[in-house]
């Protein structure tokens, strides 16, 4: 017998297979229920509101203010106070004097130590404050509970917190060290807390960006276009001064080592923080043109060759004063001005009304221009009397320039735009 013989073959079931009947009355019929698939969009999950502790905008502004004070003091006027002690001996009353002391002109506000009356300041301890400013801002609108329909809530809130800021900087002019500015100095520190604390908490609550949407499109691309030619000014005002401090290695090394001990170089370094954009504002001017004045009747600026022999503060930066002229940094202004130009034109393609576009320009130019004279506002002051009396850029010379310069630069990218279009018209 075979082995293939031996295994039984399969057979299939051919039978039909009846599906088995129920009776009417046993089908139950169950409730359809949806599933939402991929493909479903997903209803987006509501932003959690901010957290509300009960506080009023008035008394948000209190409490922020008292604290952005106090959070300033202790970053600033505690380091230079512990300095101060270390490295005169004094006791430690005359430390936090001093402290508070440079904690006040990091706000603007003049200031006299051991009778020299100083109003060349070192505001980048100022941008430090700035910052401890706007986190308190927008901690003290999410307490408040604001949100975008708050507009008013938000101004008064940024009110009260630039009074109340303004009286206890006014009440700590006291403090400060032999004859400081009057308190009623201080209260110019208001203006600009309040500027800073609407637009913390504006932005942190959305009324700053439904501000800014309503203003129409050119606007909106002449203010950005401002922030790059200024990041550009900025970027090369910094080469040329590191440039310039390589040049003058020698006499930067010098100064920098001048007090002999660690902790005087310490202090000299944390003072050399506060004065770079200081710094930064002369190489501004210098490279605008205009240049900056180190002492009575001499004037530093490419256009014009300095003294020789000019006594200035004991800061490292001022290592850097170029000694002669060099009218080729100049030169670096033309791609700051095409470049703000390209990127103008391309956030104003879609604008083809010349009046528009031309508003454009102009909103980007006097930004500039207004920052720009501002800084170099910031950068220039007195360090006694004398020769020394008035020294720092010219703000206002400065701010023409990079207004030319930025409107100039945009108008030739506009005029090659047009003659590029009409080409390819014909």
């Amino acid at each position: 017998m075979s082995r293939e013989s031996a295994v039984p073959e399969w057979q299939p079931d051919l039978e039909p297979y009846e599906k088995p009947s129920r009776p009417p009355a046993e089908i139950v019929e169950f409730p359809v229920v949806a599933r939402a698939t991929r493909d479903t969009a997903a209803t987006p999950r509501p932003r959690r509101a901010p957290a509300r502790v009960g506080l009023s905008p008035a008394l948000a502004g209190i409490i922020g203010a008292a604290t952005a004070v106090g959070l300033g003091i202790l970053i600033i006027a505690v380091p230079v106070a512990l300095i101060w002690v270390f490295t005169t001996g004094d006791g430690l009353a005359a430390g936090l004097r001093a402290g508070v002391t440079m904690w006040l002109g990091a706000q603007s506000v003049p200031i006299t130590i051991s009778g020299v009356g100083v109003s060349l300041l070192p505001w980048g301890f100022g941008l430090v404050l700035l910052l401890v400013i706007s986190a308190v801002a927008k901690w003290t609108a999410r307490m408040s509970g604001l949100t975008a329909v708050h507009k008013r809530q938000v101004m008064g809130l940024s009110v009260v917190a630039a009074v109340v800021y303004a009286g206890l900087a006014a009440g700590l002019c006291s403090l400060a060290t032999s004859g400081a500015a009057l308190p009623a100095r201080a209260a110019v520190t208001g203006v600009l807390v309040l500027i800073v604390w609407w637009w913390s908490a504006a932005g942190r609550t959305g009324v700053r960006q439904e501000v800014l949407a309503n203003l129409p499109d050119h606007v909106r691309s002449g203010l950005r276009a401002a922030i790059t030619a200024l990041g550009l000014l900025a970027g090369a005002a910094a080469v040329l001064l590191m440039v310039s401090l390589v040049v003058h290695r020698s006499e930067f090394v010098s100064m920098l080592t001048a007090p002999g001990d660690a902790l005087g170089i310490a202090a000299l370094c944390l003072l050399m923080i506060g004065y770079l954009p200081v710094a930064l504002g002369w190489s501004v001017a210098y490279l605008l043109g205009p240049g900056f004045t180190v002492s009575a009747g001499v004037v530093v600026s490419p256009l014009s060759q300095s003294a020789a022999d000019v006594t200035l503060p004991a800061i490292p930066w001022l290592a850097g004063v170029p000694t002669g002229g060099a009218v080729l940094t100049m030169l670096v202004l033309i791609p700051v001005g095409l470049i703000t130009g390209v990127v103008l034109a391309r956030r104003l393609r879609s604008i083809e009304r010349w009046q528009s576009r031309a508003v454009g320009i102009g909103v980007a130019a006097v930004t500039t221009g207004v920052i720009v004279g501002l800084a170099c506002r910031l950068s220039a002051g007195a360090v006694g009397t004398d020769r020394l009396a008035s020294i720092g850029p010219n703000s206002i010379a400065s701010a023409l320039v990079a207004i030319l310069v930025v409107a100039l630069g945009a108008t030739l990218v506009e005029v090659a735009r047009y003659v590029r279009r009409r080409f390819r018209e014909d």
